[in-house]
């Protein structure tokens, strides 16, 4: 009889999962053997999901070793998947589905029972990594006001010695892992959130078991794993998904349970009230009918100053359903030729655009294999990919003189650091080291751009830098309701031109930003 080899990741969960389902298989008769992989959510964990580029941050390594032969079928914490499987392979079984729910684990001290649908002090620190579970916050605790929310990732008995640790005074996790880990939750008070008002993300609790499209033979297997009363329901929730190409960043919980001859779904986009629907299984589109009315909501109108690629996490975040963005850079940039002869250890980057601008003069391949490459944000790290490089030092403080000093330690008196800039660079992280290990190299200069078909006012408007701020103040009379400033620099910019309701995010990265702006609207 053949022996399966099961692919799976290497945390307490993903063991638990890959066994439970080994079992069930030895339990039929067959032999199994796991092969443990590390995937990119496991290595990278200072880093928010919605950080990373692409999909599939827990998936792909397994995906993989499928695809390459050296395993039969991989064990997937469903919500993780993507909404479509990578050519080859298919989802062959949908397991039991344990408690969807979320769990909210609260120190003894911050607990406030008080507010019973989410019972936590105000002015705790809460914590979790998923952009769905911060706009519900919002929604049960009114969060601008209430609490603080720091990103949470590890495993889960990772996240919850956090807590006991006092990194953190209440936490949010999916109660599945929670549940099958039967962890010892003796010092905190667990609340098991309601479903229909803190809504789970597409598919959790459920297990997707997948192997290649061609292997017919561990297909007939795995059905007999099957569940297709919970396949169906999960179905409808990633469908929504799937509509709003969206993925684990989206703000975005969907929960489907069958009774009857009904679906009864449950759905929320963003910090909006839940909606409540019911169709008969007979409906046709039912996932369609959703999407539709969760994006039937009032637009918020953005104004981003500056341009946004299409298939950027920004973009998407700021833009679907009920958001009427409009992205357009108010600064142009003129490349600036510079000569320099100097030799240098460190390049450092303050943004894509001096990346773009440096490398139209010096290609990586004409630079030393030992330089070493500084970023402020993850942004700037992960644009620093396309070129093939990696970031040995990756800043992600508001203020500058953190990151300066931060990055001062990573340099050796001995080294040099060169430092690409626009024309009206602030220079900022050269304040921090010695004169002699500075090179400033002007590549670009910046210029007004006017832009047509702007609206008069907006919800929210968001800026970049100081020079957004200047060239916005002399070519426009556009007013908003709320100003984002990504750093304290272009914080203080707005305020010198009279702007009070100015909010902070506190980094330069995706996450902080799209946060603190579902925090607002």
């Amino acid at each position: 009889m053949r022996k399966i080899k099961i692919a799976t990741r290497g945390s307490e969960l993903a063991l638990w999962q890959s066994n439970y389902i080994s079992k069930l298989l030895n339990d039929l008769g067959y032999e199994t053997e796991l092969l443990i992989l590390k995937t990119q959510g496991d290595i990278i964990l200072n880093v928010s999901l919605d950080k990373l580029e692409g999909k599939g941050f827990f998936t792909k390594e397994l995906e993989n070793a499928l695809l390459l032969n050296e395993a039969d079928i991989a064990v997937h914490s469903h919500k993780d998947l993507p909404t479509t499987n990578p050519p080859g392979l298919i989802i062959a079984a949908v397991s039991y589905r344990e408690n969807a729910a979320d769990v909210l684990l609260v120190r003894p001290e911050a607990y406030n029972p008080s507010n019973p649908s989410f019972p936590v002090k105000e002015k705790s620190v809460i914590g979790t990594s998923s952009n769905r579970r911060i706009s519900q916050i919002k929604y049960a605790g009114k969060y601008v006001d209430a609490y603080e929310v720091k990103t949470l990732r590890g495993n889960v008995p990772t996240r919850i010695n956090k807590l006991r640790n006092k990194e953190y005074d209440a936490i949010l996790l999916a109660a599945a892992g929670v549940y099958r880990l039967e962890l010892d939750l003796s010092d905190f008070y667990v609340i098991e959130l309601n479903k229909n008002k803190f809504v789970p993300a597409p598919a959790q609790g459920a297990l997707g078991i997948q192997c290649r499209e061609e292997d017919t033979e561990i297909i007939a297997i795995l059905q007999q794993l099957h569940h297709p009363e919970v396949e169906n329901c999960i179905a409808i929730e990633r469908k929504v998904l799937n509509i709003l190409e969206g993925g684990c960043h989206m703000p975005l919980g969907v929960y489907c349970t069958k009774q009857d001859d009904n679906y009864h779904i449950t759905a929320l986009l963003d910090s909006n009230k839940p909606y409540n629907f019911t169709y008969p299984v007979s409906t046709a589109d039912i996932a369609q009918k959703i999407v539709d009315k969760l994006q039937s909501k009032p637009e918020t109108r953005i104004l981003y100053t500056n341009f946004l690629l299409k298939y950027s996490t920004m973009y998407h975040a700021l833009n679907v359903g009920k958001d009427t963005l409009d992205a357009k850079a108010l600064i142009m940039l003129n490349p600036v030729e510079e000569t320099s002869t100097e030799e240098f250890d460190w390049v450092f980057f303050t943004s894509s655009n001096t990346i773009q601008y440096f490398f139209m003069q010096h290609p990586p391949a004409t630079l030393r294999p030992t330089t070493k490459y500084g970023t402020i944000g993850e942004s700037t790290a992960a644009y620093l990919t396309t070129y093939n490089l990696q970031a040995d030092f990756v800043g992600n403080a508001a203020n500058m003189e953190t990151v300066a000093q931060e990055f001062s330690t990573h340099v050796k008196s001995s080294e040099k650091v060169l430092f690409p800039q626009s024309n009206i660079s602030l220079q900022r992280i050269q304040k921090v080291l010695q004169p002699s290990q500075v090179i400033n190299k002007t590549v670009y200069e910046t210029v007004d751009s006017t832009q047509e078909n702007l609206k008069n006012e907006y919800d929210v408007a968001i800026f970049t830098s100081p020079s957004n701020v200047a060239s916005f103040f002399r070519n426009y009379t556009i007013t908003a309701k709320h100003y984002i400033a990504i750093g304290n620099t272009t914080a203080k910019s707005l305020q010198d031109n009279g702007i009070t309701n100015v909010h902070i995010a506190p980094s330069p990265t995706n996450t902080d930003i799209i946060t603190l702006l579902y925090s607002i609207i």
